[in-house]
């Protein structure tokens, strides 16, 4: 639902056939991971990927794999551990479902949540995505050049998770009144928005660094 990839199917239904319960949970959990890193980083083209996962599912089921580790072994064009990383510090997202989806699993992991890129339907009528630069910042917004506002507006270290009334509370406010919300959140990475003096392009750029070491121990490569 949230990264829409099929090309994987393949490789799924050949491991529902020929793999054990906890490989086939660990297959599911890279391959979650392996699209992450694509759809951040790049370089996962159409073709090539579903190549890849057309060739593995025939060596699943010809037995030439038999692990979910074997199969990994296979996958390795997914961009490594320091691309991704490099790749996610910079991410902008604009598809607010993707955005969120991020946020949701960023969240669970810096709670220490198991099995955090597995996350549950969300109800977008409870909990909002909010920009805190606004998509319509107003010139109070003093601490961004109107370059530096197109350029960090849909980065993901300017996105979080806000309840439905209060993101309308806040709407396009300045950040003077918005920390206040923020700081008062039950998300810990909502709430850490809150404890900064002042938002700038540098307090996205050091939200998102930690967003990116988060996200390479929750969207693994093997």
């Amino acid at each position: 639902m949230y990264l829409q990839v099929e090309q994987c199917r393949p490789l799924l239904l050949a491991a529902l056939r020929r793999l054990g319960k906890s490989d086939i949970q660990e297959l599911l959990s890279l391959i979650v991971g392996w699209s992450v890193r694509w759809a951040v980083s790049g370089g996962g083209s159409a073709g090539v990927v579903e190549r890849l996962y057309a060739q593995a599912a025939k060596e699943v089921t010809d037995a030439q794999l038999t692990s979910a580790a074997d199969t990994a072994l296979r996958f390795s064009s997914v961009p490594d551990d320091g691309t991704f990383h490099k790749a996610f510090a910079i991410a902008q997202v604009r598809r607010g479902a993707l955005a969120r989806y991020y946020l949701r699993v960023l969240q669970r992991a810096s709670a220490d949540e198991e099995e955090p890129e597995l996350v549950p339907n969300e109800d977008v009528e409870e909990v909002n995505l909010e920009h805190v630069l606004p998509k319509n910042a107003t010139d109070e917004w003093t601490g961004f050049t109107p370059d530096e506002r197109a350029a960090h507006v849909f980065r993901i270290g300017n996105q979080a998770l806000l309840k439905k009334t209060e993101n309308r509370r806040i709407g396009n406010k300045p950040f003077a009144e918005k920390k206040e919300v923020f700081s008062v959140s039950s998300l810990s990475m909502t709430n850490e928005i809150g404890q900064v003096d002042d938002w700038t392009p540098g307090a996205i750029d050091a939200r998102q660094l930690r967003m990116a070491d988060l996200a390479v121990r929750i969207w693994r490569r093997s």
